[in-house]
């Protein structure tokens, strides 16, 4: 199995991957948890960090924990320091600003059946093991994407609030910050109020133009477009549901890596059906299907997404992490169920056990594509 995985591409070079078992990625030797997920890879003063969800399953729960571990060759990890705070935490996610290391996650319900955020949190690296946290507010908010700029740092949040209700109200802002701790919309207006639009990653060119991918749960996702972060954002509706977006930037384009739903459209109910029938139909169907993670080009010229390959992946897998390594080199992070077990539905996954594995992504120059 693992050998498909790790063919060649005309575009990538998949090579160097390693399996980061829960014992590797542990800070409290015999309290290992079953589900790890949740991901995201920087570097800082000489070393990489790693943060990672560990929990019981997949859902919410007052018993996960949030991992930060360092490395100094993405193979031997050392645990920097975890903290569980009796509820859920997820969505981890670095920023470099001004030279200082920040984290921003979200604390969210203790009920496995209720996704809720109690607002946006924060952390900022003091020394090795040392965080000084701090609350960065917005209730009903959840944080997708930190990136920097070069006046200003960048953070894509959406409104969590009865995610999967019938009044959840679709709303995408970005927000920004000059110190890393206190964060304001960047508009009046939000940048996203397509239906069902909740995780949105984005990425701003040299130029300024903006480029996001947005998920829409139920329905698909969004290419969305701008020439610049506070103009109105114009949305493409896909057919395909990109969840966890993630998107990166190469000298050949930019490209995205998302969850991949094996029977392709998002929404595939009756078309006879009233709308909130036809929503929680998909949301099923969705659950009980297989899933892939997956590599896709943005046609930014076409304003189009392409499938180029998948990646390692399935079960429940798909909240990835990618850090440019030297050169064409990329460096992926990202969680699976078990790669030796079966092909299992999306929701038996997210029961199951989980684990990380690291794999780098080389762009293939014209020698290497012949």
């Amino acid at each position: 199995m693992l050998n498909w995985f790790l063919a060649c591409w005309v575009q990538f070079i998949l090579y160097d991957f390693q399996e980061l078992p829960p014992q590797v990625l542990s800070c409290r030797p015999g309290a290992l948890q079953r589900s790890h997920n949740n991901v995201d890879l920087t570097f800082f003063r000489g070393e990489y960090y790693l943060v990672l969800r560990a929990a019981p399953t997949h859902f919410p729960s007052r018993k996960a924990e949030l991992r930060i571990l360092r490395s100094t060759d993405l193979t031997h990890w050392i645990c920097d320091t975890a903290f569980c705070v009796g509820q859920d935490l997820r969505e981890p996610r670095w920023l470099i600003w001004k030279d200082s290391l920040y984290l921003y996650f979200f604390g969210g319900s203790a009920s496995s059946w209720k996704f809720k955020s109690e607002g946006i949190q924060g952390a900022v690296w003091q020394a090795p093991g040392q965080w000084s946290f701090f609350s960065v507010g917005w209730k009903g908010w959840v944080p997708w994407r930190a990136r920097p700029s070069d006046s200003v740092a960048y953070l894509s949040v959406y409104w969590g609030e009865n995610l999967y209700g019938t009044t959840h109200r679709a709303t995408v802002r970005l927000l920004s910050s000059t110190d890393g701790r206190h964060w304001q919309a960047i508009s009046d207006a939000p940048q996203l109020t397509e239906p069902h639009a909740t995780e949105t990653d984005f990425w701003i060119e040299k130029d300024g133009r903006v480029w996001a991918v947005a998920r829409a749960e139920g329905r698909g996702s969004y290419l969305c477009f701008a020439p610049h972060p506070t103009a109105t954002w114009k949305a493409v509706p896909m057919p395909v549901k990109y969840d966890s977006p993630l998107l990166f930037s190469t000298p050949t384009g930019l490209y995205l890596v998302a969850r991949r739903h094996l029977p392709g459209r998002a929404d595939r109910a009756p078309r006879f059906f009233p709308a909130l029938l036809r929503r929680y139909y998909n949301l099923i169907l969705y659950s009980c299907s297989r899933k892939r993670t997956a590599l896709y080009r943005v046609d930014t010229a076409n304003r189009r997404i392409e499938w180029i390959q998948d990646l390692p992946g399935w079960g429940d897998t798909a909240f990835p992490a990618i850090y440019p390594y030297s050169g064409r080199d990329f460096v992926l992070v990202n969680y699976t169920s078990p790669l030796s077990k079966e092909d299992r539905w999306w929701i038996r996954g997210q029961l199951g056990r989980t684990t990380l594995y690291r794999i780098r992504l080389r762009l293939a120059d014209e020698e290497e594509k012949k």
